[in-house]
């Protein structure tokens, strides 16, 4: 568990795929920017 929560520290994932919208580079979630506008809209009408 250690491992993961100092991979957590450094801004690391520690999951296997990205989430959507996301996408994964050097083990560092990116947020995918053509997927922005979507990721909003869904985040508001929760």
């Amino acid at each position: 568990m250690n491992g993961r929560k100092k991979k957590a520290r450094q801004g690391g994932w520690n999951g296997d795929f990205a989430p959507y919208g996301y996408y994964l580079k050097n083990k560092k979630l990116l947020i995918q920017e053509e997927e922005v506008e979507v990721i909003r809209i869904i985040s508001e009408k929760c």
